[in-house]
């Protein structure tokens, strides 16, 4: 029993840092896009790279911060990215297909595309990213 409020306590912190990284991409979303003139799809792939960039490090921290690793954390941040990539690719092709088969706006799909993603983002680290098998199963506490 003890590990479904561990899995509860976990997800609640990867959706917090989640939201902070969701408010950054639709801030530099509307930047680049409205502001800059930039194409909608230009403008949404820069804006994630950026927001993903900025939930490394709290989620290393503070969501996974009982499984510090001893690997490198380039070599995390390699699995994070691989992650997200394809995170990426299954969010990219809902907000392209609401925006341009749906015709919806884009902050809406933007919306749309981030819940579907964050379900398979949360997974992919929890169990590759951050896994306990491949870190270890004694972690110092002084990060949680």
């Amino acid at each position: 029993m003890k590990s479904i409020p561990n899995a509860l306590l976990r997800s609640s912190r990867f959706l917090i840092v989640g939201g902070f990284g969701f408010a950054i991409l639709t801030i530099l979303l509307y930047t680049f896009r409205s502001l800059l003139g930039l194409g909608y799809v230009s403008s949404w792939f820069l804006a994630m790279e950026i927001s993903i960039l900025f939930t490394f490090w709290p989620n290393t921290i503070w969501t996974w911060g009982d499984r510090w690793a001893l690997d490198s954390a380039l070599k995390r941040l390699w699995h994070y990215h691989v992650g997200y990539g394809f995170g990426f690719l299954v969010q990219f092709v809902v907000f392209y297909g609401l925006v341009r088969g749906m015709d919806l706006p884009y902050l809406v799909a933007n919306l749309a595309a981030a819940v579907v993603g964050a379900a398979w983002n949360f997974s992919f680290h929890d169990r590759v990213t951050w896994r306990a098998s491949r870190i270890g199963n004694t972690y110092p506490k002084k990060w949680v």
